[in-house]
């Protein structure tokens, strides 16, 4: 139930933050404050959304069972599985077999995406900080 919630949480508050931003356009634009910070919570969701993306693609329970149903086709059947990494950030599930090759299960475009999100929802929260209390101090 908690997976769930947490699941649907950002899925319900980043579109009625979307419409409300949408809505009210021209009052963000005289506050900056509030417009770095309905950036923020946008950006964050979205990092939250493609890390829970990532973290559907990496099989807790039964990992090693999924490796080998995703074996490569090229490899041989003579290939064994020597173990399963999953990695919790960035998602990661990685299978490594006895001849050296590694594959991952989680999409290539997950990490890329969330080392680019993070930075920016944080640089939009430090901005709104600033601008709140810069506006504070006039």
């Amino acid at each position: 139930m908690l997976f769930f919630l947490l699941l649907v949480s950002p899925v319900v508050v980043l579109p009625l933050v979307l419409v409300h931003a949408v809505y009210s356009y021209r009052k963000l634009l005289r506050r900056p404050a509030r417009l770095c910070s309905y950036a923020a919570v946008l950006i964050g969701g979205t990092a939250y959304l493609v890390f829970l993306r990532g973290l559907a693609h990496t099989p807790i329970v039964q990992g090693t069972t999924r490796c080998v149903e995703d074996k490569p086709n090229w490899m041989g059947e003579g290939d064994r599985l020597l173990r399963y990494d999953p990695k919790t950030f960035p998602p990661e599930a990685n299978c490594v077999w006895d001849n050296g090759t590694t594959v991952d299960m989680v999409p290539g475009y997950i990490a890329p995406t969330l080392y680019t999100l993070l930075p920016l929802t944080a640089a939009c929260a430090v901005a709104a900080l600033f601008f709140l209390l810069r506006t504070r101090r006039s």
